[in-house]
């Protein structure tokens, strides 16, 4: 199932490089957030193994539920979606527990935003 890597496309591992260098500056890490959520990417084999995509999560989901940055329910369902799809992907993280819990209280984080 790990057909999806296709030439051109951002890796999950540049995706979240660019997430850990941009920790210090809530805004900044707001729009590449939004930006790397959206984008098409692809998984490499080895990224199976690795904490690639529970570090993306994680930073994705803390992120959410500090509420540095108002994120608008649109970017906040786009975050979501993203780290749904990597939990499809990456079976191991549907395993983690905290992480689930995580996602849960960002659920009712994103279902209480009033958009304007």
């Amino acid at each position: 199932g790990l057909a999806m890597q296709r030439v051109g496309l951002t890796s999950l591992a540049q995706m979240t490089n660019l997430l850990t260098k941009c920790v210090e500056n809530d805004e900044l890490f707001a729009q590449a957030l939004i930006s790397m959520s959206a984008l098409p990417y692809s998984v490499s084999g080895d990224e199976q193994h690795g904490h690639t995509p529970q570090l993306f999560c994680e930073l994705a989901l803390t992120f959410m539920l500090e509420e540095r940055v108002r994120l608008c329910r649109g970017d906040t369902i786009t975050i979501l979606k993203r780290v749904y799809d990597l939990m499809s992907i990456f079976s191991k993280l549907r395993e983690d527990t905290e992480l689930v819990k995580t996602i849960m209280q960002c659920r009712h984080i994103a279902a209480s935003i009033r958009d304007g």
